[in-house]
């Protein structure tokens, strides 16, 4: 998450508001995803692959994460 937090925090002053909106809203999906389905604050980066990012934003739920 430090990743998407140091993004945003340097972007803000470049990108336009809805733009910004956006990165935020990911951010907070994210976190909560993190927390809710694998009790975690954080993750590497090398971690995230198709089905994480499927499963973080609702596709489909029978593929799992893996």
């Amino acid at each position: 998450m430090g990743q998407i937090e140091y993004y945003n925090g340097n972007m803000v002053h470049t990108l336009k508001f809805g733009a910004m909106k956006n990165y935020d809203t990911t951010e907070r999906y994210s976190k909560r995803f993190l927390k809710n389905k694998f009790k975690q604050e954080d993750i590497q980066l090398n971690k995230l692959n198709y089905c994480f990012i499927l499963n973080l934003y609702g596709g489909n739920p029978i593929m799992g994460y893996t």
